[in-house]
């Protein structure tokens, strides 16, 4: 499923926002995000900030942005 990956201030989540569907996710789940026109695999995690892990780099997600997300 393609779509947006996007914070909810509201329930200090983030969500996946499909065409049809719009769900919460969870610490440790696995999908693709879009860097640089490319999709790579990631997982997503909670310390004291929410951020992706991808091959052996991290970063914060910035809860103002949306980003570009396959969910398998």
């Amino acid at each position: 499923m393609m779509g947006k990956l996007v914070y909810s201030k509201e329930k200090e989540c983030w969500y996946f926002k499909g065409k049809e569907n719009h769900f919460p996710i969870s610490c440790g789940e696995h999908l693709q995000i879009k860097i640089f026109n490319k999709y790579r695999p990631c997982r997503v995690e909670l310390a004291h900030d929410w951020y992706v892990i991808l091959d052996n780099i991290s970063f914060v997600l910035f809860k103002s942005f949306s980003y570009d997300v396959k969910y398998y």
